[in-house]
């Protein structure tokens, strides 16, 4: 029934808007079909939500979970590898890269809208939780005194319950007002809802909470359903748009969900049993996660200075280190992910505009070559196991942020200054173990690169330190990259 309904929507769209462009007076009503379309959805998810218990107290099947699977399975070098730019090989012509991976969406994909919510009851009593040393203010769910009692339901009973005081209404429109003052994407209102649990039922068991999670994140629209393991362990069951490295995960009904408990830092073992209700597969099941940061952080601030300087070249300036926390533990994406997202555009426009003022009056191919060395050594390396004890790729942001970085965070970053402050195309490259970046110039030089769609590209690798554009590392010089982001003018 759901897809039926997507289907007749979209058709439906197509023919009005078809006749629309012949006659414009029909626009209102247009756009009054197109709002009771939308009206229908929301009945049918609302349906759904309505019969939520049934499902609860319904069948309940076993799948086996699967250990995450990591991006990079080879070890990164404990120490960067160093060229010798006076004695370098004959230059190759490079394997073409294998196809791109699949890309996240255009950078000018606009934000889901909220819905407008309501306003909070004037009678219900506000608590303050913190949410990463932020401290927010919620309404109460009414249910805080009682949580010792609920002990002992089960999660049909906990929903009807939710239900019948009416959480839904309360907790959600301040939850999104929350989530709209602060600019927090889907992940960061997901860890929203976790921390407000938490910080109003201490006490209560973790059936409770996940149950709470579990009715509060349906109700703002996402895919999100709660399990079991078989020792009665309660956990979420998350779906994303992207695919998330390293956590363990189930297939269910063709979606791929990642596994959360209670802890937030805890993650399932491989070959996990767990036990989750059975939906319809007609049922309107939400929205995945997108874990894309798609507009800037609008935080409380705590100053951070930071100065980086090699060869001539210096970034200096301040930042808000309220984020960091916010993006320690950030799900392992793509990539392409992290080069997608915006976390602080006034950080990255202040950057840009030290880097372009001192290398625009150069030459491309000496400002890409003096860029390069900057990245190479103005920032010291670690792998993330030595300065993290788990793999961590880092937003752009983090580079200005920890003492030490590895191959993808420079790549990220580089690759981001090459297109936003020189206006060089470029690719961020990915080898076993091994991170890099190629650029299009444009006149050719005598380097290392492949041909990409009719392009030259020459590797450029801000972690081979000494390395000049054009010299590629020799344990990869016969290996095929694949293509994890661009940058292009196309």
């Amino acid at each position: 029934m759901n897809s039926v309904i997507r289907m007749l929507f979209v058709m439906a769209l197509c023919v009005l808007a078809g006749f629309l462009s012949a006659n414009a007076q029909s626009r209102d009503s247009f756009e009054k079909f197109r709002e009771s379309i939308k009206s229908d959805f929301q009945t049918f998810r609302k349906k759904v939500l309505d019969n939520y218990d049934k499902y609860l107290e319904d069948v309940w099947t076993e799948y086996h979970a699967f250990r995450g699977i990591e991006r990079k399975p080879l070890p990164k070098p404990k120490r960067p590898t160093v060229a010798n730019p006076d004695n370098r090989p004959p230059v190759v012509s490079l394997p073409e890269p294998a196809a791109p991976r699949s890309q996240p969406e255009p950078q000018d994909r606009p934000k889901r809208p909220i819905p407008v919510p309501r306003p909070a009851r004037p009678e219900q009593s506000q608590v303050s939780f913190d949410f990463y040393g932020i401290l927010v203010n919620a309404p109460e769910t009414g249910l805080e005194r009682d949580a010792e009692q609920l002990r002992n339901m089960d999660y049909a009973d906990l929903w009807r319950l939710y239900s019948k005081w009416d959480i839904a209404a309360v907790i959600v429109p301040a939850i999104q007002r929350s989530a709209e003052a602060y600019t927090l994407n889907d992940w960061f209102l997901f860890e929203l809802v976790r921390s407000y649990v938490a910080g109003i039922f201490p006490t209560a068991d973790s059936r409770m909470r996940t149950s709470m999670v579990h009715f509060l994140l349906c109700h703002l629209g996402y895919d999100v359903r709660i399990g079991e393991e078989v020792s009665g362990q309660p956990m979420l069951l998350v779906a994303f748009e992207q695919f998330v490295y390293g956590r363990t995960f189930a297939e269910i009904d063709g979606q791929r969900y990642y596994l959360f408990y209670d802890s937030l830092d805890r993650n399932a073992d491989e070959g996990k049993t767990f036990k989750t209700c059975d939906l319809p597969h007609d049922a309107d099941k939400g929205r995945a996660l997108d874990l894309v940061i798609r507009e800037t952080l609008t935080i409380p601030y705590t100053p951070h200075t930071y100065t980086f300087r090699y060869g001539g070249l210096e970034i200096s300036g301040e930042m808000n280190a309220t984020m960091m926390p916010m993006l320690y533990r950030y799900p392992q994406m793509p990539i392409g992910c992290y080069a997608l997202s915006k976390v602080d555009d006034s950080l990255r426009e202040n950057v840009v505009a030290q880097i372009r003022r001192q290398l625009e009056n150069m030459p491309q191919h000496q400002a890409v070559d003096r860029l390069l060395q900057f990245v190479q050594s103005a920032f010291e390396y670690a792998t993330d196991d030595e300065q993290h004890g788990f793999e961590k790729p880092y937003f752009f942001e983090e580079m200005l942020f920890y003492p030490k970085c590895d191959c993808e965070d420079r790549s990220i970053f580089y690759s981001y200054l090459l297109w936003n402050a020189l206006r060089v195309e470029n690719q961020v490259i990915g080898y076993p173990g091994h991170e890099a970046v190629s650029v299009h110039l444009d006149a050719p030089i005598s380097g290392d690169g492949y041909t990409y769609e009719g392009k030259k590209f020459y590797v450029s690798d801000p972690t081979y330190i000494g390395a000049m554009t054009g010299m590629c590392m020799p344990d990869f010089r016969s290996v095929s990259p694949e293509i994890d982001w661009e940058y292009s003018g196309k």
